[in-house]
């Protein structure tokens, strides 16, 4: 008898499947089966696995604790009746006399096809046939529960009430938009906000849909009367239709509210918590808007119960090319990256402005991924509205056509979002597994050549985040050097900041020094730094 599924596409085999072992080879074993297919069985690997959080990058690896190989059979003289379950026989030799639990009889019997292929082993003591007590008291309790029509048309009514009432609760709404305007709120020193305020959105939300929906529920309740169907009560209809005017008007007001906030941030986490927030959020308020749209002209069970099911049902769409965001991890170009953001800090600082109020990093991420060296694909760039395009276009394309033109780029090839792509792991079937180290080494091999990080990235299939971090351990270890890597000028101004202030976090030396340095430029010259001293402490000078 099989004891794993087949883990293989092909499906040949499942846990519990019986056969008959013909042949035993070095290769594996041949098993013939009831229904005629042959098997040849090959040795299958068991894995134990322990995950773990990464205290650096916060995301979840997986580490093998250990494993064992061994071919998926066991002898088939006996099963159990639990493992019969789902199994059909043809003929069976079954012991029940010692049955211990309610239904184990049944079941074993029920295997069979017919009365001919049923053997007996023992017989079947009236002990062993056990009735759960449970079902006994509900069988009882049913038989006297058979509902008349009265009945029924009561319960409708009741049905019909709380489903009217549920249409016009919004407490589930009010918890998920204060779950995410508090998170904002009480993060704002790690965020941009731009757009109307989250305290205010919220506050605007609970006073004129929450409260007002609460009110009017209660209204309900009052003018349902206990036997009358609510979608049949002339007063009730009425009711909900003004009722689906107003709410229909406010949450779109709230929906526009929360399109135009914007949320931008250097913190990883806290970014994929408010994405995920707010993704929860937008899905309900497109349910409750669903819900509501079917009270136009009334209030119809039928119609409220189906609105709900095809808001479930909406599929997310798949962003096309000019929707697409991407990450500084996607940026190939952190030269360039570096001059827009240095454009932005001097238009900032001319005009008294936060630099976000010129133009979102994130913009900045898809320029310098894109490189848009003409108006009409700056204009494509999502972001770039007409206002940004006619005060900033030209003096944002001759930036990048200057980059251009400086590194001989005639062509743009676009890469596969990060969030989107994985690192390749491949195989023996043809293709490849890295042994720890062995990927970094790959990683320092190209940086050597010639190859720039992003370059590096892009050849193998990987984050720029995760040949950075690669580099770093270089660093650390003095394989390489920063000339390429960080300019002399901004390799002294983040060492003076590290050497002042050696034990504070990455977060801090950046705040420090402000957004036009990245994390991974900071942590290059603190791995620089404690090489050296590393090397002093080994080799100390005479």
């Amino acid at each position: 008898m099989f004891i794993r599924n087949d883990p293989t596409p092909a499906r040949r085999y499942f846990n519990g499947k019986i056969g008959r072992i013909t042949r035993i080879t070095g290769q594996g074993v041949r098993v013939e089966c009831a229904d005629g297919t042959v098997i040849n069985v090959e040795p299958a690997t068991w894995e134990n696995f322990r995950y773990a959080v990464d205290a650096e990058s916060r995301e979840i690896r997986r580490t093998r604790q250990g494993a064992f190989v061994q071919i998926p059979l066991k002898p088939a003289w006996a099963i159990t009746v639990h493992k019969s379950q789902g199994l059909t026989f043809a003929r069976a030799i079954i012991d029940v006399s010692r049955s211990f639990a309610p239904g184990q009889v049944y079941v074993a019997l029920s295997r069979l096809r017919s009365l001919e292929g049923l053997v007996l082993s023992a017989p079947v003591p009236a002990a062993a046939v056990h009735l759960d007590p449970m079902v006994a008291t509900f069988m009882t309790r049913m038989a006297g529960m058979i509902p008349d029509q009265e009945d029924l048309r009561r319960y409708q009514c009741r049905y019909q009430r709380r489903l009217l009432c549920e249409c016009f609760d919004f407490r589930e709404l009010d918890r998920q938009l204060g779950r995410y305007c508090g998170v904002m709120l009480g993060n704002r020193s790690a965020l941009h906000l731009t757009g109307p305020d989250p305290g205010q959105l919220r506050d605007r939300a609970r006073g004129a849909i929450v409260q007002v929906g609460e009110n009017f529920v209660r209204q309900l309740n009052a003018l349902l009367a206990p036997e009358q169907l609510a979608e049949h009560d002339p007063v009730i209809r009425e009711r909900v239709g003004k009722a689906h005017d107003y709410f229909r008007d406010h949450l779109n007001t709230l929906a526009d509210g929360l399109a135009a906030l914007g949320v931008e941030s250097d913190n990883r986490e806290l970014s994929r918590r408010l994405k995920r927030f707010r993704r929860e959020l937008e899905r309900e308020i497109a349910r409750k808007r669903a819900a509501i749209d079917c009270c136009r002209d009334g209030f119809s069970a039928q119609q409220y119960l189906r609105a709900l099911a095809e808001s479930e049902l909406v599929p997310e769409k798949s962003p096309s090319p000019s929707q697409v965001q991407y990450s500084e991890a996607d940026v190939g170009h952190p030269e360039l990256f570096a001059r827009l953001k240095k454009w932005r800090s001097e238009q900032a600082a001319a005009q008294g402005v936060p630099p976000y109020r010129i133009l979102h990093q994130r913009v900045l991420v898809q320029i310098a991924v894109t490189l848009p060296d003409s108006l009409e694909e700056l204009a494509a760039v999502k972001g770039v509205g007409p206002r940004t395009l006619e005060r900033y276009g030209a003096e944002l394309v001759e930036i990048v056509s200057g980059y251009r033109r400086e590194h001989g780029i005639e062509a743009v090839s676009l890469p596969e979002p990060a969030g989107n792509r994985q690192e390749k792991k491949q195989d023996g079937a043809g293709k490849r597994a890295f042994r720890k180290g062995e990927s970094r080494q790959i990683s320092l091999e190209l940086f050597t050549s010639g190859l720039d990080i992003g370059e590096v990235a892009a050849r193998r299939g990987l984050a720029v985040s995760t040949v950075t971090r690669h580099l770093i351990d270089c660093v650390r270890e003095g394989l390489i050097d920063l000339e390429r890597l960080v300019t002399p000028e901004r390799r002294r101004t983040i060492g003076r900041i590290l050497a002042a202030h050696p034990d504070k976090p990455l977060k801090e030396i950046r705040e420090m020094l402000g957004n036009d340095y990245e994390y991974g430029e900071i942590s290059l010259v603190r791995a620089r730094l404690r090489y050296e001293q590393q090397r002093d402490r080994d080799h100390p000078r005479s």
